[in-house]
């Protein structure tokens, strides 16, 4: 899940995340931060760990959060070319 903000989760949220628990499937609540340059790095390393096959986006809405949906489709794609072809993104901007 990418949330714009580091505000309290919202009720999708937490109905998102209780339907992960419930089904015992991974999840992981990230802070879309465009100044926090170890994101994507970290999103790999979850992808790694948890043998993702399968990913479920799910995050706040653009017309919420306007920019949301461009950003989370960069670290998105760009996450999951650095998990499949073996990439260090550990440090980069974006």
């Amino acid at each position: 899940m990418f949330a714009p903000t580091n505000l309290a989760l919202s009720v999708g949220s937490c109905l998102t995340i209780n339907f992960c628990k419930k089904h015992k499937k991974p999840f992981y609540h990230y802070y879309l931060d465009p100044t926090y340059p170890q994101l994507l790095g970290e999103v790999v390393e979850w992808f790694q760990t948890n043998k993702i096959k399968t990913l479920n986006v799910a995050g706040s809405r653009e017309t919420s959060f306007p920019g949301t949906y461009a950003l989370t489709k960069f670290v998105v794609k760009e996450a999951v070319l650095a998990y499949q072809f073996k990439i260090e993104y550990y440090d980069r901007k974006f």
